[in-house]
């Protein structure tokens, strides 16, 4: 389960900071350096924090040097390019819908985008909080916490972050807890719209052609609160895509 990830914070930390102290040739692997007459932490530190949260949170390792100069690997049209530019480059308040039947490429776009945002600060002045989990991890987790204290935990994650990416939703596997695990879905997408808090979502055309999983109103509220972005040809008719 995803919380069972972010609990691995702290050992993702202790191995990076190694590898990207002893490469450092800033502070030549202490760590700190020395600015005027202080000490402060060496910018490989940052770093070693930073990707580590990005780990623990769900980040695939495998993407973890990916760049938006790789963009043009996924995107053909420029003014989808020119828009996801914009979408990035101020944030706030924004969302993104990715329908695409190729997994791996919503995951490229998506580790782009967030190696990216992750080394920027949000209006509290702390780094971009992300975190990577899918509707079906979602749904698993839930099914098993939701009698106990972790809901708690589960919830102020979820309903928090600066940056929620729940990928492949619609994809769920079938069992007794489903429908409350979309529904659980459903409320959360809604509050982080009302709470003004980022969220990029992706799925497939499962949820397009199963309406059912989610419902209409689930999808009319996706169109009115989400940027959507189509990586290939998805049925137009199923969802109105918004204007470029």
């Amino acid at each position: 389960m995803f919380l069972e990830k972010i609990n691995n914070y702290n050992n993702i930390l202790k191995l990076l900071k190694i590898k990207y102290m002893k490469k450092c040739d800033i502070c030549h692997g202490n760590g700190i350096i020395k600015k005027n007459d202080d000490y402060i932490m060496c910018e490989c530190v940052k770093k070693a924090q930073i990707i580590s949260r990005l780990i623990s949170n769900g980040f695939p390792k495998k993407y973890i040097d990916y760049k938006l100069d790789k963009i043009n690997e996924i995107l053909s049209n420029i003014n989808d390019i020119e828009n996801i530019q914009n979408f990035y480059e101020d944030i706030n308040n924004k969302n993104l819908l990715i329908l695409s039947d190729n997994k791996t490429n919503i995951i490229k776009l998506e580790s782009m985008l967030s190696n990216d945002l992750s080394f920027r600060k949000n209006d509290k002045n702390n780094y971009f909080n992300i975190l990577f989990v899918t509707a079906e991890d979602i749904i698993q987790t839930y099914s098993n916490v939701r009698f106990s204290n972790d809901k708690n935990k589960m919830d102020k994650i979820l309903f928090n972050v600066d940056i929620l990416i729940l990928n492949f939703i619609g994809n769920e596997s079938e069992s007794k807890t489903t429908n409350y695990g979309r529904k659980y879905i459903n409320n959360l997408i809604t509050s982080r719209i009302f709470d003004c808090k980022t969220t990029i979502i992706s799925a497939t055309s499962n949820l397009l052609t199963n309406t059912n999983y989610y419902g209409d109103d689930f999808l009319n509220l996706l169109n009115e609160n989400f940027y959507i972005l189509k990586l290939d040809n998805i049925n137009d008719t199923l969802i109105n895509l918004k204007e470029n």
